[in-house]
């Protein structure tokens, strides 16, 4: 919505119509200051209309969506699996770039880095023993019903599965209407700012 003001005040209708706002043939820059004035107050508007009238059904609708989909075993167990996909896609790519620059000098300190990096991703990949003293073991069942013959899928440790649960939370709560209406195409970056900033996570 921003962006489409910022095209309209470049506009050469915009200029033409300050001009028959004012009266004049030539608006000044004061012209344009005062009527941006009014542009900015008519966007604030506009947003907070929008903004109200999905506030009502963003809530109806989060409210359902995460009634039905946390309090669900299979829906949990889903996260679990995502979550799995995710650490075991990052952990290959790490690796891929560690095999691309082992022998290269100078890329030394950064063959270390993402070799630390693979390190932490492994503690967090769950031991058989890890899975059979899990509290959580209603959460396996999905990516237990989609391994393969080889077990090629990744479980997660409990801890891990938490962070992406609470990971989920916040995702769902801030993908709503009203964040579209203020964020539009910065929603993810505003989600993303707000996941980082969560004490908890």
């Amino acid at each position: 919505m921003y962006r489409e003001f910022g095209k309209v005040l470049q506009s050469d209708k915009y200029k033409q119509s300050v001009a028959i706002l004012f009266k004049v043939p030539v608006p000044s820059s004061q012209h344009f200051r005062t009527a941006f004035c009014v542009v900015r107050h008519i966007r604030a508007k506009i947003i907070e209309n929008a903004v109200q009238d999905t506030k009502e059904k963003s809530k109806k609708a989060d409210h359902t969506e995460k009634k039905t989909f946390k309090g669900s075993v299979a829906g949990r167990g889903k996260i679990r699996y995502i979550g799995g996909w995710c650490l075991a896609t990052l952990r290959y790519r790490k690796k891929q770039n560690v095999l691309q620059k082992l022998y290269k000098k100078k890329h030394e300190k950064e063959v270390e880095r993402l070799d630390m990096q693979v390190k932490y991703l492994e503690h967090l990949v769950a031991t058989e023993d890890s899975l059979q003293s899990s509290a959580e073991k209603e959460t396996l069942l999905e990516t237990k019903r989609k391994q393969n013959v080889r077990g090629g899928l990744v479980n997660i440790t409990d801890s891990a599965f938490h962070f992406f649960e609470k990971l989920d939370t916040i995702v769902r709560k801030e993908e709503n209407m009203n964040n579209v209406a203020v964020h539009g195409p910065n929603l993810y970056e505003f989600i993303t700012q707000e996941a980082k900033n969560d004490e908890l996570l």
